[in-house]
């Protein structure tokens, strides 16, 4: 959705429009602070904006039953707090106008470049509020040519390189894994060690 002057009421119909064709179950909002209110609201102060921007929204995820990701510009704060660090840190309060946002998500996080590890495609998801959970950092690793982050635990087919996502593999003597039948003969062909585990 890409409309001038959007703005929650706007969004809602959209997904009434959608929902007629399609089962909607989320909703992306890329960024938070391009939203605007209704024209009778418009000149408020952009704290007290945002304030009705996340009640709106949340509101609206509890009428539509779906989940709005929301993602949000950081302040200024955090750049100056962060720009010589090797360990980056990240607080609630770096969200821009934060004080709605934090109160009204249900959950917070940051992805962050891992300035402190050698390898330079790491990065931590943040988790900083998780109101049915804990907070946490979850490494992660972006693959570029597949714009992909893969998390401790995905696992990959060691012939075609895909993340694998069902039951449907078969680990190898080496410990890798193949994705399909077709990869494993791919790898007797070319001469892998392929004995079963």
């Amino acid at each position: 959705m890409d409309f001038p002057n959007s703005n929650v009421f706007k969004i809602g119909n959209f997904l009434d429009d959608l929902s007629k064709n399609f089962k909607i179950k989320s909703l992306i909002i890329d960024h938070l602070q391009l939203l605007n209110l209704d024209k009778h609201q418009n000149n408020l102060p952009r704290y007290e904006k945002m304030t009705q921007i996340t009640r709106q929204l949340k509101i609206l995820a509890k009428d539509k039953n779906i989940n709005i990701l929301a993602i949000s510009q950081l302040s200024r704060d955090f750049e100056k707090r962060n720009s010589a660090k090797t360990e980056i840190d990240v607080q609630l309060s770096d969200l821009r106008d934060s004080g709605s946002i934090e109160q009204d998500a249900d959950v917070v996080m940051f992805l962050i470049v891992r300035k402190d590890l050698k390898d330079k495609d790491r990065y931590g998801l943040v988790i900083s509020k998780n109101r049915n959970g804990s907070t946490e950092i979850i490494d992660s690793k972006f693959f570029k040519e597949k714009f992909l982050f893969c998390f401790k635990g995905d696992e990959f087919c060691k012939v075609c390189k895909n993340l694998i996502v069902d039951s449907k593999k078969t680990k190898l003597a080496d410990g890798n894994f193949v994705c399909s039948e077709e990869c494993l003969v791919n790898l007797k062909k070319i001469g892998e060690n392929n004995e079963l585990k």
